[in-house]
């Protein structure tokens, strides 16, 4: 899809950016969700896909705490750094957060940073993958690009 938005000059708003609060940093394997909260019927926020996932979030958390940054800003940079067309809106109800939020966008992630994050994503990517067309669960090693990628943090 990314491609083709490119080719036609059509910019590409991700949904839930911060894949529903999971990049905050705030969910581990062991977070429990209330019974109104739509994640505890989502594959990607089974204990076990949360773990899997888990290292991603400590790359952003460490490069986060080089710059001075939160994890959801440094996830936020780093889809800005992708193409210019890619314009994250991640909701908040919070002022602070939106605040937090808009700062993503003058942080400098490096060459290295931008290469550390999208191999963490990949790796991820390969062990516990969820099938966009099933919901499915599925171990598997793949071959990633940005565009899978994309998918599953979006």
């Amino acid at each position: 899809m990314l491609p083709t938005c490119e080719e036609l000059g059509i910019g590409f708003v991700p949904y839930s950016p911060l894949g529903r609060g999971f990049l905050s940093g705030k969910i581990d394997e062991t977070t429990t969700f209330g019974s109104n909260d739509n994640r505890s019927t989502l594959p990607r926020f089974t204990p076990e896909a949360r773990k899997a996932n888990q290292p991603v979030v400590r790359l952003l958390e460490e490069i986060g705490r080089k710059k001075g940054a939160t994890s959801a800003q440094i996830a936020l940079a780093w889809l800005l750094a992708q193409k210019p067309r890619i314009v994250p809106i991640p909701g908040t109800t919070k002022l602070r957060r939106l605040e937090e939020n808009i700062s993503a966008a003058a942080i400098d992630l490096t060459a290295g940073d931008l290469r550390h994050i999208q191999d963490a994503i990949c790796f991820s990517y390969s062990i516990w993958s969820i099938n966009p067309l099933t919901s499915m669960r599925q171990s598997q090693g793949i071959r990633c690009e940005l565009g899978c990628c994309a998918r599953i943090l979006v």
